[in-house]
């Protein structure tokens, strides 16, 4: 083998294992949509709410997929997040939600939220309209977080904005638009970073 091909495979192998290395400290307990994969996705991981919600800093079990209710209260009857008692329960997280399982999640919120849970359901925006009527949105322990998959933000601030539209004369009375720059601010901004310390049960 020639010594320059050679020699370009191994800082090819050592620039891999180098940045493997990076990933797993980086990423060392938990697997998120666009964060290195480590192993088989999780069904629960504990951790503050991160993320800027009515619910920010409590203490949290993040739901993966549809589980039993009292397999999720009985978890976070058990663990605490930094010495705090699980408050918070996040339902389809990892983006997991199911849509035509929505009356389930809706149901388990309530159970959850009689039990004296705080609750967020992540859904896709595109299921917003099936949560208009819900009274669960008149409860002060839910909230639906809707999530819209927007990449490189920070480019498209300075001159883009983001049109809330519906069918013309439709529910919404009219159109709403947001410049992107009074939406993309450090007081509702979540690092990468700060998902770091999560804690995989299982």
């Amino acid at each position: 083998m020639r010594p320059r091909l050679l020699s370009s495979m191994l800082t090819t192998t050592l620039e891999k294992s180098r940045q493997a290395k990076l990933e797993k400290k980086a990423w060392p307990n938990i697997s998120r949509p666009g964060a290195p994969q480590l192993g088989k996705k999780q069904d629960f991981f504990l951790g503050e709410e991160v993320e800027r919600s009515p619910f920010f800093g409590k203490a949290t079990l993040f739901v993966v997929k549809l589980r039993k209710t009292e397999v999720i209260v009985a978890l976070a009857e058990q663990h605490a997040v930094f010495q705090k008692k699980v408050s918070h329960i996040y339902l389809g997280a990892n983006k997991s939600y199911e849509s035509d399982a929505r009356r389930f999640y809706v149901e388990q919120a309530k159970k959850l939220i009689a039990q004296g849970y705080c609750v967020t359901l992540d859904v896709p925006f595109q299921e917003a309209k099936d949560f208009v009527e819900d009274p669960l949105l008149q409860d002060k322990k839910f909230v639906l977080m809707l999530s819209l998959h927007c990449p490189h933000l920070e480019k498209l601030k300075k001159r883009a904005v983001l049109k809330l539209d519906d069918v013309f004369l439709g529910a919404n009375g009219g159109v709403l638009v947001h410049p992107l720059s009074s939406l993309v601010t450090d007081t509702a901004f979540t690092p990468w970073g700060w998902y770091r310390h999560d804690k995989v049960l299982r």
